[in-house]
């Protein structure tokens, strides 16, 4: 009884520990959401923000897919979104352009940014969490694809 019990705890462990893989890719941490199978041959990921690796500065590109590979695999995974915290206090971070396939923003995902000037909203944002541009002191505007069901802007970039 001891061993199935010790068994299924370490399977849920392992399986917890595997959704929470992240890999970097050109500098930007990414976390996979879902894996690729044989079904679907593109898993899926988020920016995400991790600890002593993830200040930004500069520009920043978020591409509609990443490719994680190794000397014995190679797997592509769709970006879907920005993450919770993705971006948090990157000062020196002064612009990014999300790719069309980003469906989230997360909670604080650019809080703190202090050199944000501007961004463009993707036509694929369904959801902008709490705080997800709070104390981005440079930002001039809020410019939102004009293809976006969810959110809209006027012309002084007013989200």
């Amino acid at each position: 009884m001891k061993q199935t019990l010790l068994f299924i705890l370490f399977s849920a462990m392992a399986h917890l520990c595997m959704s929470q893989r992240t890999f970097i890719v050109d500098g930007i941490t990414y976390q996979v959401i879902k894996e690729s199978d044989e079904v679907n041959a593109v898993g899926l990921v988020e920016v995400t923000w991790m600890r002593n690796t993830s200040v930004y500065s500069g520009s920043i590109q978020i591409p509609n897919a990443v490719k994680e590979s190794s000397d014995s695999y190679a797997d592509t995974y769709k970006i879907i979104g920005i993450g919770e915290n993705a971006f948090k206090a990157s000062k020196q971070l002064r612009y990014v352009k999300l790719s069309p396939s980003i469906e989230y923003i997360g909670n604080s995902a650019f809080e703190g940014c202090t050199n944000l000037t501007n961004l463009k909203i993707p036509v694929g944002v369904k959801s902008i969490g709490y705080n997800a541009f709070s104390c981005c002191t440079s930002m001039t505007g809020f410019y939102v694809d004009e293809n976006n069901e969810y959110f809209t802007s006027n012309d002084c970039g007013i989200l």
